[in-house]
């Protein structure tokens, strides 16, 4: 049961996806800051939620499941953890508010 829970954060991937998105991009195991494959996929996220989600739906699950993974034991309650909440929630909205940056543009050359 306990191993069904830890799984469950990351969506059951197969482990060999989980390893390749554990790949570090910048940083490494021991650094307090790092980017790896899961932030990419942070930013996909984002830009998929703008698609269908408004921002305070968005806001409330990504904290939704960036509590879950603590719960679970996923992300340790420690400065590197914080760090990778804060890195992965930057790079979520990043992704979300950059997709809307269209309609920004689109509403901005109406007007004139």
């Amino acid at each position: 049961m306990r191993d069904w829970l830890y799984r469950s954060g990351d969506l059951f991937l197969p482990r060999k996806y989980v390893d390749y998105l554990d790949t570090y991009i910048v940083g490494d195991s021991k650094s307090l800051f790092y980017v790896n494959y899961w932030t990419i996929l942070h930013v996909l996220s984002g830009v998929t939620g703008s698609f269908f989600l408004s921002l305070e739906v968005f806001h409330a699950l990504h904290f939704i499941w960036e509590m879950w993974q603590i719960f679970i034991g996923m992300t340790p309650i420690s400065v590197r953890g914080f760090i990778d909440l804060f890195v992965d929630t930057f790079a979520a909205h990043l992704g979300y508010l950059s997709a809307q940056y269209r309609d920004w543009e689109t509403d901005r050359k109406s007007v004139v």
